[in-house]
């Protein structure tokens, strides 16, 4: 029968789980494997094929690479057994650190590790049939084979078996799901976020190219019509103002009309009116007339005015002469050649 735990030992295995300390020691790890993880990114960055290595001794003792001897040989090792695949490894423990970090107390991760680790695996390996299948030629130049020997062991199979695109596709859907399931994302619903992302800032991206196209549209207008004023200014310099004509005035009235003009009648003088006064008869004279015209520069600004006019109707035209008068004022327009 199993036996009942003494308080002490409640409490010795309270302590010993304390969520606290589970969260710090959790913190510690995810510090230690992103610096592991950089370092593995430097050594594969620095690798040279003169330092001593796994596959090779090496020209000098002197090591180049930037991780030490312990870097040397991981990269040697790394890169002829994985190929340039091999730098998905720091990224395969910066998703580790990831999932560290977001882990809750409360989780349990003995099969989700599992379904990880193996999606890791997946994308390693299909990762490396790529390389081999599509980037051999790299292997030119470079002092390992394309792939390294994961990608020409798994690769070659694939060939074999299903050709060129049979492979390609096997490994392509190998790829993706791996993906899919080390960083526990589903492919459905990024196309989902995609597409609503790709509504909701469509109309915005259209409104914002609409107003765009509008502000270069009014740029080049505005361009264009400064250098048809431009052009104007320069014809007017050249163009001799208008001639203005003198106003022609009325003949004025002789001395004679004033002295015949109808004197006052003694019927009508007002001492013999009984009542009231009758209106002058200065009342029945013509009034007199209000002279009002333009100056110079008016004359001259409505002469430009008339030519600026007609140039919006593409009709050329140059005012010689201004012939104001008291109701219409004239203008004697020169048209030029095919207007």
């Amino acid at each position: 029968m199993a036996q009942a735990k003494s308080p002490k030992q409640v409490e010795r295995i309270k302590f010993r789980t304390s969520p606290r300390l589970l969260r710090l020691g959790r913190e510690v790890l995810v510090i230690a494997l992103g610096a592991f993880t950089a370092y593995l990114l430097v050594c594969l960055a620095s690798y040279s094929s003169s330092d001593p290595g796994f596959t090779h001794t090496g020209a000098s003792n002197d090591i180049e690479n930037l991780g030490g001897r312990f870097g040397a040989w991981f990269s040697d090792l790394m890169l002829n057994g994985l190929g340039y695949s091999a730098y998905f490894l720091p990224i395969l423990f910066g998703v580790v650190c990831w999932r560290l970090l977001r882990q809750s107390d409360s989780e349990d991760m003995g099969y989700s590790r599992l379904v990880h680790g193996v999606g890791m695996l997946f994308v390693l390996f299909s990762a490396c049939g790529i390389e081999f299948l599509h980037y051999f030629s790299w292997s030119r130049t470079m002092p390992f084979e394309s792939g390294g020997w994961v990608g020409i062991l798994v690769g070659a199979w694939a060939f074999d078996s299903f050709g060129i695109v049979g492979a390609t596709v096997v490994f392509l859907v190998i790829f993706i799901a791996g993906i899919s399931w080390s960083l526990d994302v589903s492919w459905f619903t990024i196309m989902d976020k995609v597409g609503e992302m790709t509504c909701k800032y469509s109309g915005w991206l259209w409104q914002r190219a609409i107003i765009w196209f509008d502000e270069v549209q009014g740029f080049r207008l505005k361009r264009k019509r400064q250098d048809t004023v431009a052009e104007i200014r320069r014809d007017r310099a050249k163009k001799q103002p208008p001639r203005i004509e003198p106003k022609v005035t009325e003949t004025k009235e002789g001395a004679r009309i004033y002295k015949e003009k109808q004197s006052a009648i003694p019927m009508f003088a007002e001492d013999k009116v009984p009542q009231g006064s009758l209106p002058a008869l200065g009342l029945l004279d013509k009034p007199e007339a209000k002279v009002q015209g333009y100056s110079k520069e008016t004359l001259e600004m409505m002469s430009r005015l008339v030519e600026k006019k007609l140039m919006d109707f593409n009709i050329d035209v140059r005012v010689e002469s201004v012939q104001p008068g008291p109701v219409i004022t004239r203008f004697e327009i020169d048209p030029f050649v095919g207007d």
